[in-house]
């Protein structure tokens, strides 16, 4: 019995097998892919479908990039709200984890737009340490940094080593305002990456809104606005002065996603950033907030650097071919 039904299934398997080879079709045979180096070394083994293929996906793409609606604006409760009595409890509860960050590491990822000069994605591998310390690389996707920027107090560098070139005792906000948009000194940008929105943030009046949300007025005019997303509630925006600021995807009361407005001449500041391998209250080596400058770079005013903010994402001028990604 056993012998006869094994005899059946092969038969049945031997006319399924001679039907498909007589099948018009072709079967589907799995080959590896080719690696990217080699697809990127040798692109005329690209056969004239995959060519047209790629053709139509970078024509979709423009034309998606074209219709892309314009980012929205943060947005903000609006109206006079109720005012709240028990401020000063719910914000030192709410300020309590960003309020505890002495020192951070951490890479950053930004990107978006100041006036008319797109900054393109990059990482940033970062230190600052309060009251007033600052470290940022810009990486590269190889080879030496886009550039270094360091500062103290009131004093920064910042190293360009692909350009060999140096600026010197620069105030840390202006060199960031050149680089991204951002008119913040190193204690700013503790207190906008941590929540805290200022570097010693004092409540002073309170109102709730009828979503749930309570705007609280700080010291100096800054205003925070707190929410329940899921979880507790946490600072989820905020507005200083001409910057606005709105915050998600928070982890123990810390936010890890930004978006950051400014506002100015032409369109203004309109900045994306994400935080990841966040390391906080670690010692930091004095050294961090440091930089070598080697003795053949040329020393340049912020005014005097070439062309525009390293971070710029560069177009190709008409005529010109393309670099291969």
């Amino acid at each position: 019995m056993t012998q006869r039904r094994s005899t059946s299934l092969r038969g049945v398997l031997r006319r399924k097998l001679m039907a498909r080879q007589s099948s018009p079709v072709a079967p589907i045979v799995a080959q590896p892919a080719p690696a990217f180096d080699d697809v990127r070394r040798a692109p005329a083994r690209a056969s004239a479908g995959l060519r047209l293929f790629r053709n139509l996906v970078f024509g979709v793409a423009l034309i998606a990039a074209g219709c892309a609606p314009a980012r929205r604006g943060i947005e903000l409760p609006d109206g006079a709200g109720t005012p709240l009595s028990d401020y000063a409890a719910l914000w030192e509860r709410v300020t309590a984890p960003c309020r505890g960050v002495r020192t951070m590491e951490f890479l950053l990822v930004l990107g978006g737009r100041s006036g008319d000069t797109n900054l393109r994605r990059t990482r940033l591998r970062a230190a600052a340490e309060r009251p007033a310390s600052l470290r940022i690389e810009a990486l590269a996707p190889f080879g030496a940094p886009v550039f270094i920027f360091v500062a103290r107090d009131d004093q920064a560098t910042l190293l360009l080593p692909r350009d060999r070139q140096v600026v010197r005792n620069a105030r840390p906000a202006d060199v960031l305002h050149a680089l991204a948009g951002l008119a913040l000194g190193p204690s700013d940008v503790h207190a906008l990456l941590t929540g805290c929105l200022e570097r010693s943030p004092v409540a002073t009046a309170a109102r709730r809104y009828p979503d749930g949300s309570v705007a609280v007025e700080l010291q100096g005019g800054t205003t925070a606005y707190v929410r329940d997303p899921g979880g507790g509630q946490v600072i989820v925006a905020g507005r200083r002065g001409g910057l606005t600021v709105e915050y998600s995807e928070h982890m123990r009361g810390l936010p890890r996603r930004f978006r950051i407005r400014v506002d100015g001449p032409r369109g203004g500041t309109d900045l994306a950033a994400s935080l990841s391998r966040v390391n906080m209250n670690t010692v930091l080596h004095p050294a961090a907030f440091a930089v070598e400058v080697p003795a053949q770079y040329a020393p340049v005013t912020l005014a005097g650097l070439r062309g525009a903010s390293p971070l710029e994402a560069r177009t190709t001028p008409a005529g010109e071919a393309a670099p291969r990604p």
